[in-house]
């Protein structure tokens, strides 16, 4: 098995519903105008509920695949899943895709890959999550664009966005430590071993305690 992640920029924009349904403002031409757009730093303090709204929103495709269930071609026989998460990097959140395959991409195979996940970003599963918003409470709402037309947008592999941020090898090994992730289908596994092994170990008669009342020993002359 072979691991991959992706990393691309976010963008936040940041809404007062009633007071923009008062106006007639609410989902207007501007609804993704900079008059909204929230600050990435100043989104971290929203990180929790925007990791949960990630998550519950991936919930919703293939649990075993995720992503890769659209895929087709040689990549679908060989990327076995692709997940997207958040994550949080040099003072920032951003987007990762989780991936695993079961046999090494080609050059040619990843850079297909990242084209297809940049289609994926911009008109699919991306277009799809930037529409439902993350609820805050007291009216706000905070919705996600996960990809834009600009030119500073970018999809970098590990390599790459580590380059681009400048990271030093003290940094990369912090910030793998930040980031825990298991993969659906091997979390799976594990609880299924963990389920057997206490069967098993329920099945197995009980051995009697011999620590709780030891024997006591005839004193020393």
């Amino acid at each position: 098995m072979h691991r991959y992640t992706l990393y691309s920029p976010l963008e936040f924009y940041l809404h007062d519903k009633p007071a923009e349904e008062a106006t007639g403002e609410y989902w207007g031409d501007d609804f993704f105008g900079d008059a909204y757009r929230l600050d990435p730093q100043d989104a971290l303090e929203y990180k929790d509920a925007i990791e949960l709204h990630v998550r519950r929103d991936v919930d919703y495709l293939d649990r075993t695949r995720g992503l890769a269930e659209f895929l087709d071609g040689s990549l679908e026989e060989k990327v076995q899943s692709i997940f997207p998460i958040i994550v949080e990097h040099d003072g920032q959140l951003w987007c990762a895709a989780k991936i695993t395959t079961g046999e090494e991409l080609t050059p040619d195979e990843f850079a297909e890959l990242i084209s297809w996940y940049n289609g994926q970003l911009s008109d699919g599963w991306g277009e799809g999550i930037e529409q439902r918003e993350v609820p805050l409470g007291n009216g706000l709402e905070l919705y996600i664009v996960p990809w834009t037309p600009d030119d500073d947008f970018f999809v970098d592999n590990e390599a790459g966005f580590r380059h681009r941020l400048g990271y030093s090898e003290a940094a990369e090994m912090e910030a793998a430590k930040a980031v825990r992730w298991i993969d659906p289908a091997e979390k799976r596994s594990v609880l299924e071993q963990i389920r057997q092994a206490k069967s098993e170990q329920a099945d197995q008669p009980a051995q009697p305690d011999n620590t709780r009342n030891p024997k006591k020993k005839a004193p020393e002359l």
